[in-house]
């Protein structure tokens, strides 16, 4: 698997930057997980959109889905010029539409599926499964693998003691880093710290941590160092990087 990083910020973007979003492809097979601000022109610059194979929005905060506006009016285009035929699948969170009723208008561009407990997918070389996150919204963190590997994604969330078993040995862990620790009040039952994020993957055992989801007016090696005094292996997630998993 490889994972491009679009967007790291939340709950906006740096200047140049994008809010959250993610490219994970394997075999071929091209998975745009979130869809934040700026994401979609990111993504243009590394990938083209008629290719993708599905999107996944974690849930409905702005700085992970309203980019979704730009990509259904492209499919769209495409339908038109022919360079793409069939819709996109896109998996969003239960009742979704009950929170943003312009998504119902979506289905002239999507595939709508909607994610929910228990929800296995299976998009070329990988498989998914879907875990319920700890935040304001329903959201939907995810677990993918192909052959041996093991990616997990802990979209937005608060400490679940669950997510050690959910998330053991994962090889590459992209976990949000909202806050420093001075800062945990602001966060609390919604986001994790990174500090929490460094002792979730010490106690996963995961190969690596890739912190995501940085405020930006942080000084966010700050936030790795915090990370760092619990877990060893330690990145922080950057624009156009990619990752190999």
């Amino acid at each position: 698997m490889k994972l491009t990083v679009l967007g790291c910020w939340a709950p906006y973007p740096r200047p140049q930057g994008a809010c959250s979003g993610y490219l994970l492809e394997e075999a071929g097979r091209k998975l745009l997980i979130d869809c934040g601000n700026s994401v979609f022109s990111k993504l243009q610059a590394v990938s083209d959109f008629r290719k993708l194979d599905a999107v996944i929005i974690s849930h409905l905060h702005p700085d992970h889905f309203v980019d979704l506006f730009a990509l259904r009016h492209a499919l769209k285009g495409s339908f038109w010029d022919k360079s793409r035929s069939t819709k996109l699948d896109l998996y969003l969170p239960k009742n979704a539409l009950d929170f943003q009723s312009p998504l119902s208008k979506f289905s002239d561009a999507f595939n709508i599926h909607y994610i929910e407990e228990h929800l296995q997918i299976n998009i070329g070389g990988f498989s998914i499964d879907f875990f319920e996150t700890a935040h304001i919204l329903p959201c939907w963190g995810l677990v993918a693998r192909a052959g041996h590997k093991k990616f997990v994604y802990s979209a937005d969330t608060a400490w679940k003691e669950a997510y050690p078993g959910l998330w053991q040995n994962s090889n590459l862990l992209l976990c949000e880093a909202s806050a420093l620790e001075k800062d945990c009040q602001f966060v609390q039952g919604a986001h994790l710290t990174a500090g929490q994020a460094g002792q979730l993957a010490a106690q996963c055992k995961a190969g690596r941590l890739l912190l995501t989801h940085f405020y930006p007016e942080y000084d966010i090696k700050l936030l790795k160092g915090e990370a760092s005094k619990f877990f060893d292996q330690v990145e922080l997630a950057r624009e156009d990087n990619t990752y190999y998993i």
